[in-house]
């Protein structure tokens, strides 16, 4: 009798932790505010503790502190593509143009020069590829990111990132919606959990 009365309290005890987990869960969910695109037609939910700004309709930044930045960029694939050709003629681009795009994209925003040395990246690494929870197609890859230093004459590699790849075409015309930790530096584990969270969170709303 002992032995059953154990067990009934050990499932009411983890019966009440999962409902405390679900209404949680559901809590925090509610909290996120909502960015909604009446021009691309998606939406992704933030953090209430972020900051928000549409800065043009393919360009937005959602923001914590100055630490920790996230930018959101649209990208015209087909528009891209065309300028590949004609800016870097010869140049092999990978067939999968979501894919090369996204990559090429997160490269090129982060570079910068200045007087006493410069910080560009390369060498993208693909984590994942995968479709999420709202069956868009979403790459998650990494890159390095090398800053030279002039004076010293040194040149140190590091991973920075995540980046986000999130394939948000509709019909015939392909666009794929950029997310990326604005930093010369890695997020830590919390970070990449948040901004994870916003990745997925992307749904189209023009359907």
């Amino acid at each position: 009798m002992k032995e059953i009365f154990r067990h009934v309290k050990l499932f009411l005890l983890f019966a009440v932790l999962i409902f405390t987990g679900l209404i949680d869960a559901q809590n925090t969910k509610q909290q996120y505010q909502t960015y909604v695109s009446k021009v691309y037609n998606f939406s992704f939910a933030y953090p209430p503790s972020f900051t928000l700004k549409e800065y043009y309709p393919e360009s937005v930044s959602i923001s914590e502190s100055k630490d920790f930045w996230v930018d959101t960029e649209v990208i015209d694939v087909d528009t891209w593509y065309m300028e590949k050709l004609e800016f870097e003629p010869g140049k092999k681009i990978d067939a999968d143009k979501i894919k090369a795009a996204a990559l090429d994209h997160a490269i090129l925003s982060n570079s910068a020069d200045g007087p006493d040395g410069s910080f560009y990246s390369n060498n993208p690494k693909i984590e994942l590829d995968y479709f999420s929870n709202n069956g868009l197609r979403t790459i998650r890859f990494y890159l390095d990111g090398i800053y030279e230093n002039y004076e010293a004459g040194t040149k140190t590699v590091n991973p920075i990132g995540p980046f986000y790849g999130i394939d948000i075409s509709t019909g015939k015309k392909l666009t794929v919606l950029v997310i990326f930790f604005r930093s010369e530096s890695l997020a830590n584990q919390a970070q990449q959990i948040i901004i994870k969270n916003i990745a997925d969170s992307v749904k189209l709303t023009g359907k």
